[in-house]
């Protein structure tokens, strides 16, 4: 079985759970469900971000057939996902960029950056370069805590983009020696 960012979240705090989902995932129960109303409208925020791209259907398999195929298109991905060396990562978008790496980004609910958004962009960025993505940089689109909405939410000035790349790149080392731990 492939393992998320939250499972390596979760492992940080103990080992034991991170082997269980693992070896054992019907037998242990996933973090609780987060608002799925609000995460939809998050990721309908970040596409009209970033127009004119390939919306990826859901499931494991499906997901990832669908991102290497849509990866030749040279165009923005939404909600891409990937199972790469027995790990698994999804983004909100891969947006491309002229010449053609993509920035990896996560659009969140959160005003402030966290250790999570961090972990999960460390994990996505070593899936998605693992099985041949070319990344510039990775970026988490956090709520913009001065935002006042009208009648139409402006996704231009609800979220401020933070340039996680340096960080994402430095934890890939502690990420391989985590992964080497769990397996």
């Amino acid at each position: 079985p492939a393992a998320t960012w939250r499972d390596f979240a979760d492992g940080r705090r103990c080992e034991k759970l991170l082997w269980n989902r693992l070896h054992h995932p019907g037998e242990v129960a996933a973090n609780p469900i987060m608002q799925f109303d609000q995460r939809a409208e998050i990721l309908s925020l970040c596409r009209r971000l970033f127009p004119d791209g390939i919306q990826i259907p859901e499931g494991r398999e499906v997901a990832d057939a669908a991102t290497r195929a849509a990866h030749a298109s040279g165009k923005t991905l939404y909600e891409p996902r990937l199972v790469e060396a027995g790990c698994e990562a999804s983004a909100s978008a891969l947006v491309i960029q002229e010449g053609g790496p993509y920035d990896l980004v996560f659009a969140t609910d959160a005003m402030n950056l966290r250790d999570a958004h961090l972990a999960e962009a460390t994990l996505a960025w070593r899936v998605f370069t693992g099985a041949g993505f070319s990344l510039r940089r990775a970026r988490v689109l956090l709520l913009h805590r001065d935002y006042q909405s009208g009648v139409i939410v402006d996704p231009e000035r609800l979220f401020r983009s933070q340039d996680v790349t340096s960080t994402v790149i430095a934890r890939q080392r502690v990420l391989v020696a985590a992964i080497a731990g769990a397996t």
